[in-house]
């Protein structure tokens, strides 16, 4: 039996995870956002995301979710065990 991608509301989807995940989880996508940044602080970013082999955008959403955590914003998940 031969598996070819699935098409969920615009996007691919490979068949082992139209079984296996919840559709929500299927279909939620990151929403895109942007921002201006002073200079310096965009420099500042640039060297802390390859400090942390990260994405400038994953160093922005884990500095933003960890200050919106400590400040009572968002709730921190649940850690597995």
């Amino acid at each position: 039996m031969r598996f070819t991608p699935h098409r969920l509301r615009g996007s691919v989807i490979a068949p082992f995870y139209h079984f296996n995940a919840p559709v929500a989880q299927i279909m939620s996508k990151p929403i895109a956002t942007s921002i201006r940044l002073p200079e310096d602080i965009k420099d500042a970013l640039e060297i802390a995301a390859a400090d942390d082999r990260r994405t400038q955008s994953s160093m922005i959403e884990k500095i933003l979710a960890d200050w919106l955590k400590a400040n009572g914003y968002l709730k921190a998940k649940a850690k597995a065990r």
